[in-house]
């Protein structure tokens, strides 16, 4: 068990960096964001509700790309629907091929 929990561990420092590139990056306004919702709620609802256009994605993915005006993200920023806006520059350096 103690195994175990240390290699937990050590992948979890090791993943820290890279957490906080992503969640530091702020979303611009007209620029391409990854919208994490919560999952008992319809996304595309959410994202056209607060006043964002959806980017149509090939397949089933786990999250949305939208783009949001500067006035839309604020109007964002309070819906509880959607939890996280990633920038989608950014996430795409790190994974490659995304934005």
């Amino acid at each position: 068990m103690l195994k175990l929990t240390n290699t937990v561990f050590f992948i979890g420092v090791a993943l820290l960096p890279l957490a906080a590139t992503i969640a530091t990056a702020t979303p611009r306004p007209g620029e391409p964001v990854v919208v994490i919702a919560n999952p008992w709620q319809d996304a595309a609802r959410a994202i056209a509700r607060t006043g964002g256009t959806e980017i149509p994605a090939k397949g089933a993915l786990p999250f949305r790309r939208a783009v949001f005006s500067s006035a839309s993200l604020t109007h964002v920023k309070r819906a509880p629907e959607i939890w996280f806006l990633l920038d989608s520059a950014r996430i795409s350096t790190l994974c490659g091929g995304l934005a």
